[in-house]
């Protein structure tokens, strides 16, 4: 059973948040963004982004996780595991591209919260990860 954009909205905002251990993974609190965004996303853009959002993707430390890879390590700078906090905020081989999409180098947690899926989708789909 496939679920429409906006029920898909309206567990990302209520049923999912409060699973996520908020420390480690950021999703943005604007119910409004999330139901005008995702009611324009197909399916791909939906997985991705929560993907992102929840570190529940095929980014290596996850793959790791779930015994898919032997190397945690980011595919783009070496040196931290390739997660969804490092490569949103802290991947130094990916820092223009966060200029450019994200409007900063580095990021803190609440500047995540505060993007829009559309830019986070944009910023995603340039990295070209997976």
């Amino acid at each position: 059973m496939f679920m429409n954009s906006e029920k898909y909205s309206d567990v990302l905002q209520n049923q999912l948040t409060p699973a996520i251990h908020r420390k480690r993974h950021h999703v943005p609190s604007s119910g409004v963004c999330l139901q005008h965004d995702t009611l324009s996303f197909n399916r791909t853009q939906l997985t991705v982004v929560t993907g992102l959002l929840t570190g529940h993707n095929t980014l290596r430390r996850h793959l790791y996780l779930m015994g898919l890879t032997n190397n945690p390590s980011c595919r783009r700078c070496g040196t931290e595991e390739e997660n969804s906090i490092h490569i949103q905020r802290e991947c130094e081989a990916l820092v223009s591209l966060r200029h450019a999409y994200l409007s900063s180098f580095f990021l803190d947690p609440e500047d995540i919260k505060s993007l829009s899926l559309g830019t986070i989708w944009n910023f995603s789909k340039r990295t070209g990860l997976p």
